[in-house]
């Protein structure tokens, strides 16, 4: 692909990581616009890598007749069985294509599938939409209900997103008996006065009883990742971790 191909990725995440043969159903739909899947059995959630537009509304068609989100017990938190649905721009496409896409397949899966979708991107964030869903956020498109077995989809329009894990043999990201925890800030926490004022009085309840609070940014995971882990590693380090302080 040249550098300004005109590209738009979309990276679909279904509520399956242990069923290889439903798994492989619902990929097969993708035909050769499948670039990659990566599940995980413990989130029972699969991420199935895209191109174009007519990929993930069949994917997404075949997600939503074979799989029942009442079954589901993963440990990842999800609205339903087609759970995110972002696009991506690459190459010479742009965010407004991305918007484009976004918006047409959440009116196409409100009307076809009939499953209610919860937009985000600009105008609100996706953890925004996973708190606020169905208590304070109404679905953009498609019933004010849930789907009975599908759930609700999040479906999106963001830049490239680099994800990865840092691993402290514990739960979540914090160890108590080292009394470090690292946090993530995305852009709500900034724009959102009332988080912000949280977030400041969490850190100082925290720090009082001894913790120590490592901040990142979307900056920090995506331009410095090799920073992250050595202020992390440094962290536990000095904190006495037990599999760092010798």
């Amino acid at each position: 692909m040249g550098q300004d191909a005109a590209v738009l990725e979309c990276v679909v995440n279904v509520s399956e990581g242990r069923r290889e043969d439903r798994l492989g159903v619902i990929a097969a739909a993708a035909g050769t616009e499948l670039l990659d899947v990566h599940r995980d059995g413990d989130h029972h959630r699969a991420v199935l890598t895209l191109v174009g537009t007519a990929a993930p509304r069949r994917v997404a068609a075949v997600a939503v007749a074979e799989l029942d989100l009442r079954a589901h017990d993963g440990v990842h938190p999800r609205l339903g069985v087609v759970d995110v649905v972002p696009f991506v721009p690459l190459g010479s496409t742009t965010m407004a294509d991305a918007v484009d896409a976004r918006d047409a397949f959440a009116q196409w899966a409100g009307a076809e599938l009939g499953v209610p979708c919860f937009l985000y991107g600009e105008e609100r964030s996706l953890p925004q939409v996973r708190k606020e869903a169905w208590r304070t956020l109404a679905p953009d498109t498609g019933s004010r209900e849930p789907h009975p077995t599908a759930g609700a989809m999040c479906v999106g329009a963001r830049p490239p997103l680099v994800a990865y894990n840092v691993w402290l043999a514990e739960p979540d990201l914090t160890y108590p008996h080292s009394k470090l925890g690292i946090e993530y800030d995305g852009k709500h926490h900034l724009v959102d006065a009332r988080q912000w004022r949280l977030d400041i009085r969490r850190r100082e309840n925290l720090e009082r009883e001894g913790w120590r609070i490592r901040v990142v940014t979307a900056y920090d995971i995506l331009q410095i990742p090799h920073t992250v882990v050595a202020r992390v590693s440094e962290d536990l380090r000095a904190r006495r971790h037990p599999l760092l302080a010798a």
